[in-house]
């Protein structure tokens, strides 16, 4: 009963306060409701764990949550959807729910869920802090300790609340949970293009890459999910306040969540908001962004904790060309990847034939997917030839996972590209 209690705390709770932050249908309210309040929660329980009680933390976030949430109420999604897409909705709580249901039948998870994620949340559990030899001891270098940990402060919480760390459905479940709401909510808030905008969307979110890692316990899909919300609610509501707010607390999750998530983030707020006649609204999100990512970046400073893959030593034999560079081979393993149908099938060439044909592209959201590729490219040259050799066997064991969230900007760019964004509001001369 405890492992319950687990499962449904730490996903229909957050629920429950984050639709407080949206307005709309049920649909959407519930939808990113559920991812807003996952981040909010999460984030609660990493500053807890900086100080000393991650369930105290997560409680005080929630609390905050229910009571700024009615304060920041932004709009989200169509009124009205078609019925089309309340169908497609159906199919997608169906695979949701079946999804949750397997989480029961497969509670250990892939290799680097408990090589580097489980292995922190229950670390984060036992000692209540991060001031702990998972953490801190360099025999846990492994682990890569310098990377974020809002994921492992969502699934400590778990462990907390069943008071058994033997039991590992509910982190299954709470993954299984964040992929059924944040499928849900992609479709939602695309909906509103009468034009079909949302099924390129769709087809990144179904693809079997997508939900195969979703179940795998990795970082990669909870940290794209925010991050891809956050950027549809950026770039429909541009001019509105309380839009950026909850953008930016969904792109603070994204940059907590794994080490490249900050500069994935960095890459969508320079194409959205940078490229815009900057204002005071424009700063929110960045603020809010960087504000959540400060407290563990200084613990990590404190305690000397060195970046795994990437060190300014590296890069800067890198730029001074004092290591081989392999850009000529990661990129034509990221290449032959992306357009391979047994990996993605035809999402990329789809994306390409209707920017052509349709003439469908958003340039901001465009340029932010060049952005993205290029960084993982730099990122994955010079890890490569920090480590000499294994390219190969490197590139192939994370290359699918790490264009997950580059390939969902590129289907939103498309999708969405003729899309209208809302504007300020215009006065009239009243008679």
């Amino acid at each position: 009963m405890r492992a319950l209690a687990a499962a449904i705390l730490t996903t229909a709770v957050p629920m429950i306060v984050g639709q407080r932050w949206i307005s709309g249908p049920p649909v959407v309210r519930c939808s990113l409701g559920a991812v807003l309040g996952i981040v909010v929660l999460a984030i609660g329980g990493l500053l807890g764990g900086l100080a000393g009680s991650p369930v105290l933390g997560a409680g005080l976030t929630l609390v905050v949550g229910w009571v700024l949430g009615p304060r920041l109420r932004c709009e989200a999604g169509a009124q009205i959807l078609s019925p089309g897409v309340a169908r497609i909705l159906l199919l997608l709580f169906g695979v949701g729910i079946a999804l949750m249901i397997m989480s029961l039948f497969r509670p250990v998870a892939g290799w680097d869920a408990w090589f580097t994620w489980s292995i922190k949340s229950k670390g984060l559990a036992v000692a209540g802090s991060f001031d702990a030899p998972v953490f801190l001891s360099p025999n846990y270098y492994w682990t890569s300790p310098s990377y974020p940990t809002l994921l492992p402060s969502w699934q400590a919480l778990a462990y907390i609340i069943s008071g058994d760390l033997s039991i590992g459905w509910p982190l299954q479940f709470q993954q299984a949970w964040l992929w059924t709401a944040g499928a849900i909510a992609l479709v939602t808030l695309c909906d509103a293009d009468s034009r079909g905008g949302f099924l390129l969307p769709l087809a990144w979110i179904i693809a079997p890459l997508v939900v195969w890692q979703s179940m795998q316990g990795y970082a990669d899909v909870p940290m794209v999910l925010p991050l891809i919300l956050g950027t549809l609610v950026l770039r429909t509501r541009p001019f509105d306040v309380r839009s950026h707010v909850v953008a930016g607390v969904l792109l603070a999750g994204a940059a907590l969540t794994k080490a490249e998530g900050l500069p994935l983030v960095a890459a969508v707020l320079l194409c959205l908001l940078a490229m815009r006649k900057p204002t005071v609204t424009s700063l929110l999100a960045p603020t809010i962004v960087l504000a959540a990512w400060l407290p563990w970046f200084v613990f990590t400073q404190r305690h000397g904790i060195a970046s795994y893959m990437v060190s300014v030593p590296m890069v800067t034999a890198l730029l001074l060309g004092n290591v081989p560079s392999h850009l000529s081979q990661v990129a034509w393993i990221m290449g032959s990847t992306i357009f391979s149908p047994l990996r993605w099938g035809l999402l990329v060439p789809a994306c390409l034939i209707t920017a052509l044909i349709a003439r469908r592209l958003d340039a901001r959201l465009g340029l932010t997917t060049v952005l993205q590729l290029l960084l993982f490219l730099v990122v994955y040259d010079v890890a490569g030839s920090h480590q000499g050799g294994g390219l190969d066997h490197f590139m192939a064991k994370n290359v699918d996972r790490i264009l997950i969230t580059p390939l969902g900007i590129l289907a939103l760019s498309v999708g969405l590209g003729s899309r209208a964004t809302s504007s300020p509001p215009v006065a009239t001369p009243q008679v």
